[in-house]
């Protein structure tokens, strides 16, 4: 299991997490879906939902769903085919919580040589923040495992 994420939407709880069997090539992202007490994410149990999944169902992890104009959105880091070179991210539209509706888009991949220390490239830890109509996509760039500590980059999308 790799990086849960708590959120509470469309008035339930849901725990975004990655997981694999043992193979790091089969790493794909999971929704747990719990509650309805909007001010206690303990209370009542939680239930395995689904896979999360792009029609090209491939690598993810550091998933993290947000809503913008009542539209639910869920961004990620992922392979683009099925060999790990490059993390790069991508976002697609939730028909719910824990459905991913249709295929993925790629809005990022490392380009700045900060960006690109060590490998395989990285890009990962995706987290959307909304202000003024604007929304900002953060995340964290190059292994953790390298010598120079991941630097965060932040993606602007317009709506």
């Amino acid at each position: 299991m790799w990086a849960p994420e708590l959120h509470y939407l469309n008035e339930r709880w849901y725990v975004y997490f990655a997981a694999d069997d043992g193979n790091n090539d089969n790493h794909r992202m999971y929704c747990l879906e719990g509650g309805t007490d909007a001010n206690n994410s303990l209370a009542g149990s939680y239930n395995f939902e689904s896979q999360l999944k792009a029609k090209t169902d491939r690598w993810a992890i550091d998933g993290s769903p947000f809503e913008y104009n009542n539209q639910l959105f869920f961004v990620w880091s992922g392979w683009e085919g099925t060999v790990n070179t490059v993390q790069k991210f991508y976002i697609a539209k939730m028909d719910n919580p824990y459905t991913i509706s249709g295929g993925r888009v790629k809005i990022s991949e490392p380009d700045h040589p900060w960006e690109m220390i060590g490998q395989p490239l990285v890009n990962e830890g995706t987290e959307a923040l909304i202000h003024n109509g604007t929304i900002s996509i953060i995340y964290s760039a190059s292994g953790s495992w390298t010598i120079m500590p991941p630097s965060v980059k932040t993606i602007f999308l317009k709506s």
